[in-house]
């Protein structure tokens, strides 16, 4: 008798969580703290999550497990914004874990990067090439907006960036990937009223990417830097960062805040993702 009441209690304070958890959950996007690399979860509040980029390599899931409902194992959409290991490896294990719904991806490699486009062909998961002017509509009124590549092939994977545009209310936000300064100058040159109230900057930093111009057209209320603390590239490079100063832009780092989430519905304000309350 005394198990059967210790199971009913059990059984109650799990429906009781479980039902919490099963409530309309946190709409957020954040910015994970993997080192050196980038990754990007947008979850919506109907639970459809888009992954843009995984990281160099598991710490992905970590992240992921802290952000994401335990009960909800489907990604809906996953952007690989090019090639680049510190872009895609995490995916590996995450496929392991996940469902996975459909893939964007806009340029190739060889390499381990053939034998991870592989594993996705033989899972039986869509694959798309993206181009300037796709647009995915989700709950809310929520999109994303394809703004680069092009079509024409480049042997630099970096310029052959996914760069995306993730609306939602009256925020925006700018992903960019590793875009070069000429991919930036070309994306304006198309898009010259495009602005942005949250920019995720290019190539972690990097002076290759960030042209003055470029950011200030875009004009963001904030810079997202994503670096692995004390990286072998110098990451951000300082030309980046007196840019910033200079066009008094503030910015968060990876490496020092760790992963930076905003609620969607809420003032578009940083919040620690240890002291953030995804589902109360």
């Amino acid at each position: 008798m005394r198990k059967f009441v210790a199971l009913s209690i059990v059984l109650a304070i799990f429906i009781t969580l479980g039902s919490k958890q099963l409530g309309r959950p946190a709409a957020f996007i954040a910015f994970l703290d993997v080192g050196q690399g980038d990754a990007t979860v947008i979850q919506l509040a109907d639970n459809t999550t888009i992954l843009i980029d995984a990281g160099p390599d598991r710490s992905v899931v970590e992240q992921l497990d802290r952000v994401l409902p335990y009960f909800d194992r489907t990604i809906e959409l996953a952007v690989v914004t090019h090639p680049d290991t510190d872009h895609y490896a995490g995916f590996g294990e995450l496929m392991e874990r996940y469902t996975f719904d459909q893939f964007w991806i806009a340029s190739d490699k060889p390499g381990a990067w053939e034998t991870f486009r592989q594993n996705i062909q033989e899972r039986g998961i869509a694959i798309e090439r993206p181009v300037p002017g796709r647009r995915l509509q989700f709950f809310d009124g929520a999109s994303i907006v394809v703004l680069w590549p092009l079509e024409n092939d480049s042997e630099d994977s970096n310029e052959m960036s996914i760069v995306l545009q993730f609306l939602t209310g009256d925020a925006s936000f700018f992903l960019t990937g590793d875009a070069s300064i000429t991919v930036e100058q070309q994306i304006l040159a198309r898009n010259p009223d495009i602005h942005a109230d949250i920019l995720r900057l290019g190539h972690h930093g990097s002076h290759t990417s960030s042209d003055p111009a470029f950011i200030k057209n875009i004009a963001p209320e904030l810079a997202i830097i994503s670096c692995g603390a004390e990286n072998r590239f110098g990451h951000p490079h300082q030309e980046v960062l007196d840019i910033l100063h200079h066009q008094g832009i503030p910015y968060l780092r990876t490496d020092h805040f760790g992963s930076i989430l905003f609620f969607l519905d809420a003032p578009l304000q940083p919040v620690h993702l240890d002291k953030a309350c995804l589902f109360c």
